[in-house]
């Protein structure tokens, strides 16, 4: 389909089809390969989270939450979580963790204590600022 209207057109056209193509594949393939960051209340000792969710309530005036992010076929040897909270739409920076992973583990967590109930954004990057992953998350406030 795409080449048989392609001919039809001026060659300009078909130029510019082209380089949107080429410039279009590598985002295309870094979303693909970006991954979900987890966030539970624990992880287990093969890596699996433990009670997932995407809404936390504050405990008194904090919440302990895990981050998990699993690798794929590449471990980076370093991991950045940029957290963000979410006002009016906006990003607001919060803080940048840093970890490195485990030897021998395809994942890595990261237990991390909020005070402040909103809703989070986390990005995590490797050591070359890839983009590895991006969630987010809500801290609710205590049930009275």
């Amino acid at each position: 389909m795409f080449f048989g209207t392609a001919f039809n057109e001026p060659t300009h056209m078909n130029r510019l089809r082209f380089i949107f193509v080429l410039i279009s594949i590598p985002a295309i393939v870094s979303i693909a390969n970006a991954q979900a960051i987890t966030f539970c209340k624990s992880v287990d000792k093969e890596g699996h989270a433990v009670n997932a969710a995407k809404e936390f309530t504050l405990s008194g005036s904090s919440a302990r939450i895990v981050f998990l992010l699993q690798f794929g076929s590449v471990r980076p040897a370093l991991v950045s979580y940029d957290l963000y909270k979410l006002e009016n739409g906006k990003e607001v920076f919060s803080s940048t963790l840093k970890q490195s992973p485990e030897p021998g583990k395809n994942w890595l967590s990261k237990e991390v204590t909020l005070y402040d109930v909103a809703t989070y954004r986390v990005y995590a990057f490797d050591d070359k600022d890839k983009v590895l992953g991006k969630s987010e998350f809500t801290l609710k406030p205590s049930p009275k």
